[in-house]
């Protein structure tokens, strides 16, 4: 794990590392500068190296961890096999149990319904994706845009760009994958499968009952929204205001463009087979605490919450800079904005082949969600290359890093990445307490409940 000055990681941590004896030679945790440790670090290896002197791997950098560092710690149990499901990781299984429970057709993006997204075939190796937008109508309440089948054109990755070789398999070994460039959506209106959709996020409420040793009679959960797809996800969208913040999200209805304030209001958690690929900020409403680096974090009573889980994929920043030139044209479909566009940028928005304007995502970059990347890591695409955070923003002096806020939990395969040298972000990374009791929706409550936290997994049964 990379760390370098001026990380705030307001959060436990938890790094299972790796048995190879290449990786035996240097801490797992690789600072650069003096990153501020917040809560105790706990790792799997050993303090001293294993052979030769045994010199102590983290003599220089102990001062850094004001809880301190815990070591020979038991590994992450994320990628375990199920000691009574034989052949299936112990994500697998919680994955399967998440798919059990959606009730409503309309939040399984999968094969079995029909829905799984597919990419247009006209659009070389696209891949199919489900976008969703968080936002508040006029009446507060939370609601979420769902356009299925829309088509991602992958760009080529950097050597930081990589995940697990082959997901599921135990296998350690990683590859580059493809990342993000842009994407397109269909303007069949009338296609009531193609069109995006709104719900209420109340729309995808689902309760489930776990039965325990103790009782006979099942105990109901609190309710909570579910959404499976069977493919890639795309959060967020294009966004645009005055201050360069992404205070309005724009959604067109029947036509007519309408802004709305781009907040997540409810509970709910997304499961993806894929990647899921961050475009925008994603904050809740509700009541929020100013952090000691005065940025806002969701309070103790804030009722809202959001579970971003990718089976066999990431969980990325995308690089906004990917597009820079007039996307081509193809019939039925239109070029989809994200994020931001960049002051003095020229070009239109939405179209397929118009002049796209160019686009930078909002400094603060706000992810408000607990995160698990089972394919690999969370992070920043192209982060040694990004061209979003490059002395774009006029607020920041120049060569300073933009800012990273995550508020919630990040539990990965990989180790993440956000910046290298003077592009990509600086970390101000706090842990969501109210994910320990329970509030992150999901398959099972109470003991059987799973909750992606930088400690790994809580489940009784594994």
């Amino acid at each position: 794990m990379y760390f370098e000055e001026d990380n705030v990681i307001d959060m436990p941590i938890h790094i299972s590392g790796s048995d190879d004896i290449t990786f035996n030679r240097s801490a797992d945790i690789h600072v650069k500068g003096k990153p501020h440790f917040k809560q105790k670090v706990s790792v799997s290896e050993s303090r001293f190296m294993a052979y030769g002197r045994r010199s102590d791997k983290y003599k220089k950098i102990l001062s850094l961890f004001d809880s301190g560092v815990y070591f020979c710690q038991p590994q992450n149990k994320i990628m375990n096999f199920e000691k009574s499901k034989k052949g299936k990781t112990a994500i697998e299984e919680k994955v399967a149990r998440f798919i059990n429970n959606i009730t409503d057709m309309d939040f399984d993006f999968s094969k079995r319904t029909g829905k799984k997204p597919k990419p247009n075939r006209a659009v070389a190796n696209g891949r199919g994706a489900l976008q969703v937008e968080f936002y508040l109508d006029n009446a507060n309440r939370g609601k979420m845009r769902l356009t299925n089948h829309s088509t991602v054109v992958c760009k080529s990755g950097e050597k930081y760009d990589y995940m697990i070789d082959v997901p599921g398999s135990m296998n350690k070994e990683h590859k580059q994958y493809n990342i993000y460039g842009y994407h397109y959506r269909y303007t069949d209106a009338a296609n009531i499968f193609l069109r995006p959709r709104d719900y209420d996020i109340e729309d995808s409420h689902v309760t489930n009952e776990v039965r325990t040793a103790m009782s006979s009679v099942p105990i109901r959960s609190e309710k909570g929204g579910q959404i499976y797809v069977d493919g890639d996800v795309i959060i967020g969208g294009e966004t645009v205001d005055e201050d360069g913040r992404g205070s309005n999200i724009i959604i067109d209805e029947n036509g007519t463009i309408k802004w709305y304030e781009p907040k997540f209001k409810g509970k709910l958690t997304i499961v993806a087979t894929g990647n899921i690929w961050i475009v925008n900020s994603i904050e809740y409403d509700g009541p929020m605490e100013k952090t000691p680096e005065g940025f806002d974090v969701p309070a103790a009573d804030n009722p809202n919450i959001l579970g971003l889980f990718a089976q066999n994929g990431v969980v990325k920043i995308v690089d906004p800079g990917q597009l820079n030139s007039t996307p081509p044209k193809h019939a039925g479909l239109e070029y989809s904005p994200i994020g931001l566009k960049k002051t003095g940028s020229t070009g239109k928005g939405r179209g397929g082949g118009n002049t796209p304007y160019m686009r930078q995502l909002p400094n603060p970059m706000v992810v408000h969600a607990a995160i698990t990347a089972g394919g690999g890591a969370w992070g920043a695409e192209n982060a040694a290359k990004r061209q979003d955070t490059i002395n774009i923003d006029p607020r920041n002096p120049e060569n300073m890093l933009d800012d990273l806020v995550v508020a919630g939990s990040i539990t990965e395969i990989l180790g993440d990445i956000t910046s290298k040298g003077d592009t990509g972000y600086k970390k101000h990374y706090y842990f969501d307490k109210r994910l320990l009791e329970g509030i992150l929706p999901g398959d099972v409550w109470l003991q059987s409940k799973f909750t992606p936290k930088p400690g790994g997994w809580s489940d009784y049964r594994l």
